[in-house]
């Protein structure tokens, strides 16, 4: 009967963060800037040792609703794993305030992001077309540790704006919808490398600030 070695000890940062002070993360970023910025993966199970969250539930607005965490220990918990990450090299761990006032710290569910079925509509009121459309959050919900979010959403709100204009020049609402759509499909893979760098003549329109995209026509009504 051959034996197989035993494998290695696992000496990772994450693996030596949750043996020496219990706490176990996915990952922890560091952004280095005007203040020391964390974003970390916690695991739930260290999260309720911890005493951060109080209580196991399993829907994740009850498990993350205020009663529900400990913000004192939530505060130690991300001074321990900042500390222990930088090799307890920061001068001071001191919470930055946000606008109520509070230590800006704070633990968000990341596992469901939402995307609106479609970027705009229209109905008709009072015997009128009436045009319809989202930007922002409400149009695609970012993972704000990538810090994406205000760029597409400033790319949404042109778009539209865009959108708009052909609408108020005459353009048939299928048209103008299809073009609105064909570029809200290449909104979620926007990146500062693919973006195109000429932003003049700026009047040109969107087509030309985005990768290059087929416009999407349909001669049947929207449902």
């Amino acid at each position: 009967m051959n034996k197989q070695p035993a494998p290695p000890p696992d000496d990772s940062p994450h693996c030596c963060l949750r043996t020496l002070i219990g706490i176990d993360l996915e990952n922890i970023v560091y952004y280095k800037d005007d203040t020391h910025y964390f974003v970390m993966t916690a695991k739930k199970q260290s999260l309720l040792e911890k005493g951060v969250i109080l209580q196991d539930h399993a829907d994740t607005e009850l498990l993350l609703s205020r009663g529900n965490v400990d913000q004192n220990a939530l505060q130690a918990y991300a001074r321990e794993a900042a500390g222990f990450s930088t090799g307890h090299r920061l001068p001071s761990l001191d919470f930055a305030m946000n606008h109520y006032g509070q230590a800006d710290v704070a633990m968000f569910d990341f596992t469901c992001m939402y995307a609106s079925e479609t970027a705009a509509m229209v109905r008709r009121r009072h015997d009128r077309p009436l045009l319809l459309t989202l930007v922002g959050d409400s149009l695609l919900e970012p993972f704000w540790p990538i810090g994406t979010g205000i760029a597409r959403g400033f790319l949404a709100a042109l778009d539209s704006a865009w959108m708009i204009r052909s609408w108020a020049q005459g353009t048939a609402p299928l048209e103008a919808l299809a073009a609105r759509e064909s570029l809200y499909r290449l909104l979620p893979q926007t990146t500062p490398e693919n973006m195109h760098r000429k932003h003049q003549p700026v009047h040109r329109g969107p087509s030309h600030a985005l990768p290059p995209t087929t416009t999407l026509c349909s001669s049947a009504p929207r449902r």
